[in-house]
């Protein structure tokens, strides 16, 4: 399994989760706890940009603008 993989199966995971379990959890798999929060803030942020991006085009296509 990548990294990747493990991070969002971790993300979906965290909410149901105390902070003792998440961080066993990060331990199983192979990771540290704050590496995978780092990895996590950065995946959303990318998230945002690239939703900020479509929406840019959208508003493109509706109003014609070039």
């Amino acid at each position: 399994m990548s990294d990747f993989n493990k991070i969002m199966a971790f993300q979906q995971m965290m909410p149901y989760l105390n902070k003792e379990q998440q961080e066993k959890l990060a331990t199983t798999l192979g990771m540290d706890l704050q590496e995978i929060e780092r990895r996590l803030v950065g995946k959303n942020k990318e998230d945002e940009f690239v939703l900020i991006l479509l929406f840019m085009e959208v508003c493109k296509s509706i109003t014609a603008f070039d």
